[in-house]
């Protein structure tokens, strides 16, 4: 989830009784307004949760001394989370690497026959040994890695008791998808895993990992309503 808070700064302006947070979406010109709720310190506060890799657009609406205040528009790009500054030696030389995933928001729902799609994002940095930025690796230049050797996801969960090894398959555009079924006497009531994706890069031959395990948490499966009993 993303979190807003807007505090009206100028003393021309009085504390809005109301404030809303619209946001549109690129990617399909959807459109959402989302009230936004007062604060203890004086600011309003939504939250919103991506459901699409796109660029978004923010506005702040409010009404203050019998005036409709709307703010000008703010972009955000919604990304994959991940890992950017993963650092991989071979043959003498030091390599940065970038590890995306992308799966649905949430707690996933255990399904004893249908698997989630956990999808990861690979890219190679540019740069290499003492040109790469590892202060901020988000300003190296990066390429997808379209050719990865045994990549497969770890997932373990967090108690220790659930360890699994899933060969990913490539879609296209440096994105590799792991197929994995969580079955409901697996899961119980919610269960936590943490997901590390590991590769081999055939352009330098290291073996490449995300540090810090991606949560993944999975609940009971969902329930689907019984049908209505038929009236004659």
């Amino acid at each position: 989830r993303v979190r807003f808070l807007v505090s009206p700064e100028s003393a021309a302006v009085d504390a809005p009784q109301s404030m809303d947070i619209s946001m549109s979406r690129a990617c399909d010109n959807l459109i959402v307004t989302m009230p936004a709720t007062r604060d203890s310190d004086g600011g309003y506060a939504t939250e919103f949760t991506p459901l699409a890799l796109s660029p978004h657009a923010f506005t702040v609406t409010f009404e203050s001394a019998g005036q409709r205040i709307v703010s000008r528009s703010w972009a955000v790009e919604i990304a994959r989370d991940g890992e950017e500054g993963i650092r991989a030696d071979a043959n003498g030389t030091s390599y940065v690497y970038q590890v995306r995933f992308n799966w649905p928001p949430g707690p996933i729902a255990a399904n004893d026959s249908e698997p989630i799609i956990l999808s990861f994002e690979i890219m190679r940095g540019i740069q290499e040994g003492p040109a790469i930025a590892w202060d901020r690796p988000w300003l190296n230049q990066f390429n997808h890695v379209t050719n990865g050797m045994v990549v497969e996801a770890v997932i373990a969960s967090t108690d220790g008791r659930v360890t699994n090894v899933t060969p990913a398959t490539y879609r296209g555009m440096g994105v590799y998808a792991v197929p994995r079924i969580f079955a409901a006497d697996e899961v119980g009531t919610q269960r936590t895993y943490g997901v590390r994706l590991s590769f081999t890069d055939p352009y330098n031959g290291a073996r490449v990992s995300n540090r810090d395990a991606y949560v993944l948490q999975v609940g009971p499966p969902s329930r689907t309503p019984a049908p209505a009993p038929a009236h004659h």
